[in-house]
């Protein structure tokens, strides 16, 4: 008899049986899959009760991958106004705090069931920080098929509704961030990104500063910076900024200038030089990645 025939046999043999169903997105249909079979073995049950999952951390136990839905409100939010940069930032820390060590998140801008990324953030620079920001973020950047040119119309998902593949540029010239992807998600596949401890701040309200530290050394402890890890800094207005690193905190870290000493550095997101000197660095208003630690030759 096998294993499977003997649950059956089991399960048909118990006088009084229940059902407990817990919910929570795509957990349903693995619960279908196992009513199909009581069904088709003609198991009866005697009372089912159905009840939620009420986060996400409890679907780490059936799941190795989440989408972000848990944060999408504060991205949207800041978009459209409703919450402040910090908010959405703080619930992105507070994923850190209350999920498995090695969970992974599904980043993403955009999806089937959301607007359009470009939609959402007409302005190109703006746009092209965010995809940056995207790659950069802890888990697995995910794109939505058009969103690599720019489409802002969201297509249907019963109906057949081509992409437009150009004339989504400014003055309607063509917009390509294959470039850019590709260049981040070779960057991506960087250890750093495998096993990290992530934080997220914010300075001058629209810059977001983020720290992946390796998870080789405490980030709360060290004295002299000896880890691999990547810094990136991100104006999601696209406005240019200049900053004191002695002034900046991320997490248990004391300043960051501990981290990234004066010296001149690769953009990661371009392949730019980008100088620190007498503790601080300036962004033109574009997307900064640097690998603490390591300066360009």
């Amino acid at each position: 008899m096998s294993g499977y025939e003997a649950i059956i046999k089991a399960l048909k043999s118990i006088m009084k049986k229940g059902l407990v169903l817990e919910g929570g997105a795509m957990r349903g249909l693995f619960t279908c899959g196992i009513l199909d079979v009581f069904m088709e073995q003609n198991i009866v049950l005697d009372g089912v009760a159905g009840i939620p999952a009420w986060s996400d951390a409890e679907l780490y136990r059936a799941f190795d991958m989440e989408y972000d839905y848990d944060i999408y409100d504060g991205y949207l939010g800041y978009l459209e106004g409703k919450n402040t940069l910090q908010d959405y930032c703080w619930m992105v820390n507070r994923q850190e705090q209350i999920y498995p060590d090695n969970y992974v998140k599904v980043r993403y801008l955009e999806n089937h069931d959301q607007p359009r990324a470009h939609f959402l953030i007409p302005d190109e620079r703006s746009l092209r920080n965010w995809t940056a920001f995207q790659f950069f973020q802890k888990g697995a950047a995910m794109l939505y098929a058009g969103q690599e040119k720019g489409c802002t119309h969201c297509p249907s998902l019963f109906d057949k509704d081509t992409l437009a593949w150009s004339g989504h540029g400014a003055g309607g010239m063509d917009l390509d961030l294959v470039p850019l992807i590709s260049r981040l998600a070779a960057m991506k596949k960087d250890p750093v990104f495998m096993d990290s401890t992530y934080y997220l701040n914010v300075l001058q309200d629209d810059i977001i500063i983020g720290i992946h530290a390796q998870n080789t050394w405490r980030p709360d402890s060290f004295e002299a910076f000896k880890g691999d890890a990547m810094v990136g800094i991100f104006p999601m207005r696209a406005e240019s900024a200049v900053f004191s690193l002695t002034e900046v905190q991320v997490g248990g870290i004391q300043t960051l200038d501990r981290m990234l000493p004066d010296g001149t550095y690769e953009n990661l997101v371009d392949g730019s030089r980008i100088e620190i000197s007498c503790g601080r660095l300036a962004t033109d208003g574009k997307a900064v990645i640097i690998r603490a630690g390591r300066k360009a030759m």
